[in-house]
C-alpha cells in the first residue's frame, strides 16, 4: 500500500537526466527547477501567470540579460493598492478593539514597489489573459511570439502557471515549440485530465527532465496528484531516466504539508 504522501506515476512522467538542474524562485511555491543550459540558450523568458510572485523571473534576470515578457490580467499596480488599504484599514480596525493584526501593510507597498522596479524597460508586463482568443483582453501565444518579442528573439523559455486553464493552449504550444529552449509548466486536474496531458507530451518536442508534485492537492485513489509541474528542455538529455523524486533542489509548495514522493509505474 502506498502512504498518503507519495504518488504513482504512469511511465511516460519518468524524467530524463540532465548534466544540471537549477532552481529559479523563492523556497516553497514559486520556484522551479530547470535544465541549466535552458538559460544561456535562450533570447527572451516570457511568463504566463506571475500574480504576485515573479521571483522565478528575477532569479531568471539575475543570470541572463534575456528581457522577459510576463503576461497575466489580474496582476496590477491597483492591485497591490487595494490590498495595502485593505490591511491598514483591518489593522486599524483590530487596534480599536485591542487586537493586534499579524498581517503588515507595508508588504504591499513594498510589493508594489518591487512590481515597479523589475517590470520596466525590456522587462514587460502584460494585462492580459493568453488563450486560444485574441481580443481585448485576451492573447494568443502566436501573437505573443509575432508580435510582442522580437525578431531577433528566435528561441525563448516559456514559464505557465495559469490554474487550469492551459489546457485551452496546448495545441499552440505545440505550434511554437521549435522555437522553445524549456518549458515550466503546472498542470492542474491531473486525474481527470491524464490523456490529455499524455498526448500533449508525446507532441512536444522537447525532453522531459524534471517532475514535481505540488502538495498544495492532495493526491487521488489512483494515485495521481492533483498537480504536477514539469520541466522540459531542448537541449540532449542523458540515457538514464531519474529514480529517486523529489530532487534535492525541491521544495514543497506548501511548508506546512509534507513533500509528495514520486514512484512510477
Amino acid at each position: 500500500m502506498r502512504a498518503a504522501d507519495t504518488a504513482v506515476l504512469p511511465a511516460f512522467f519518468r524524467p530524463q537526466k540532465v548534466p544540471n538542474l537549477v532552481r529559479l524562485g523563492r523556497d516553497f511555491d514559486g520556484g522551479y527547477l530547470i535544465d541549466s543550459r535552458c538559460i544561456g540558450d535562450t533570447n527572451c523568458l516570457v511568463s504566463i501567470g506571475i500574480n504576485d510572485d515573479w521571483s522565478f523571473e528575477k532569479d531568471f534576470s539575475s543570470l541572463s540579460q534575456a528581457p522577459i515578457i510576463a503576461i497575466d490580467a489580474k496582476t496590477s499596480r491597483w492591485l497591490f493598492r487595494r490590498r495595502q488599504y485593505r490591511e491598514a484599514i483591518k489593522s486599524f480596525m483590530k487596534g480599536l478593539a485591542g487586537r493586534k493584526n499579524r498581517s503588515d501593510p507595508r508588504q504591499h507597498k513594498a510589493l508594489l514597489k518591487d512590481y515597479d522596479e523589475f517590470f520596466r524597460d525590456e522587462n514587460r508586463h502584460i494585462r492580459k489573459f493568453v488563450s486560444s482568443a485574441n481580443d481585448a483582453k485576451h492573447i494568443t501565444i502566436n501573437e505573443v511570439v509575432n508580435s510582442l518579442m522580437p525578431n531577433h528573439h528566435r528561441h525563448f523559455l516559456l514559464k505557465i502557471d495559469i490554474e487550469g486553464a492551459e489546457y485551452g493552449i496546448l495545441n499552440d504550444i505545440c505550434g511554437i515549440s521549435r522555437r522553445l529552449v524549456g518549458l515550466v509548466m503546472e498542470f492542474h486536474d491531473v486525474a481527470k485530465r491524464i490523456d490529455e496531458i499524455e498526448a500533449f507530451m508525446a507532441r512536444l518536442p522537447l525532453n522531459l527532465c524534471h517532475v514535481h508534485c505540488n502538495n498544495y492537492g492532495k493526491i487521488g485513489d489512483r494515485g495521481l496528484p492533483e498537480a504536477i509541474e514539469l520541466s522540459f528542455t531542448a537541449c540532449k538529455t542523458c540515457d538514464t531516466q531519474i529514480v529517486e523524486l523529489p530532487h534535492f533542489l525541491d521544495r514543497s509548495n506548501s511548508p506546512h504539508l509534507p513533500e509528495i514522493q514520486i514512484v512510477f509505474e
